[in-house]
């Protein structure tokens, strides 16, 4: 773990932001595998997360107990709008924004200041953000082979660990750069994940430069964070240049979904089963039954660990566990 507390940090060190809501289990896997699979010299690893109902606040605590390297923050209310909301109305695309969509007038807290205030107090020269669905299935070294091709244009350079020449989808304009693959997000070959040039997910990004593109533009979660970045950077043709592993070494577990402004495929897996499974003890772990091919997944079947009893449950039967007991 990283020591903040140093006079000259080095530069080529990573500051790793997982967001998460009412998903204890699932972050757990997150950190776990993110902990064993995520190889950085000099790494910070730190929780952004809010929960709703006494159950998930638990959850959250004990998991913390785990995880005691890894600082946590919880998401509060929001300042007043004079202060928080009112400069950012002077750019027309946010003043749009607010204006159109609903959500961001009636659900306003404080994550994008908490989360801005994290990238600027922390030591680290790059931040990654992750969710908490995200799964490190195999060792990511972060080299500083990566930094550099980050430093030597960071307004236009990311590293994305969730796509790889394994994909299904891989296109032609993908080319390979000795020990990983490089593309133009531009290229109009270019569809999916490989075309979409900024990520809450699994993608480093020069913290300077970061913070010159989020700073400026209103978000309140990470979905309304990704989407309206995607499109500033877009209109200014920004982090053009991609590069990633040969092979992918992130994929998404998507069990459900917490958030109900996008419309993405997820399981129904249930919330707060899940949670209960959390604080009887369990712990999880993806069924991969297949070779891994695109960047986000939804199980049929998922396991449950607790001391020396394992259990496998898909959907229909998850449904039905009663006391975390099949």
């Amino acid at each position: 773990m990283f020591d903040k507390q140093q006079n000259n940090p080095a530069k080529n060190s990573l500051l790793v932001i997982v967001f998460s809501f009412n998903r204890a289990l699932q972050l757990e896997y997150t950190l776990r595998t993110l902990q064993t699979n995520l190889l950085c010299a000099e790494m910070e690893v730190v929780v952004v997360y809010d929960t709703k109902g006494e159950q998930h606040l638990l959850a959250y605590e004990r998991l913390k107990l785990d995880y005691f390297t890894v600082v946590f923050y919880k998401i509060s209310a929001a300042g007043t709008f004079f202060h928080d909301i009112f400069p950012l109305l002077f750019n027309v695309r946010n003043l749009y924004r607010y204006l159109k969509y609903p959500y961001l007038r009636k659900n306003r807290n404080n994550f994008k200041g908490l989360t801005e205030q994290i990238i600027m107090d922390s030591p680290c020269g790059y931040v990654m953000f992750m969710t908490d669905d995200m799964v490190t299935f195999k060792p990511q070294p972060i080299t500083h082979e990566i930094f550099d091709f980050i430093a030597k244009n960071p307004m236009q350079t990311s590293f994305r660990c969730y796509v790889g020449r394994n994909h299904h989808n891989v296109p032609s304009g993908v080319t390979r750069d000795g020990d990983f693959l490089m593309w133009n997000y531009y290229d109009q070959r270019m569809s999916n994940s490989w075309a979409y040039p900024f990520s809450v997910d699994g993608t480093i990004y020069e913290k300077n430069a970061l913070m010159s593109v989020i700073k400026p533009a209103l978000y309140h979660i990470p979905t309304t964070l990704e989407a309206n970045i995607v499109s500033n950077v877009r209109a200014c043709k920004l982090f053009s240049t991609g590069y990633s592993p040969l092979e992918s070494t992130m994929v998404g577990v998507v069990l459900n979904k917490v958030q109900s402004i996008n419309d993405n495929v997820a399981g129904m897996y249930d919330v707060e089963i899940l949670n209960k499974n959390f604080l009887d003890g369990y712990r999880m772990e993806a069924i991969f039954e297949h070779p891994i091919d695109i960047n986000t997944l939804i199980p049929e079947k998922i396991l449950l660990r607790r001391e020396n009893e394992s259990v496998i449950v898909g959907t229909t039967e998850h449904t039905q566990m009663n006391g975390g007991k099949v």
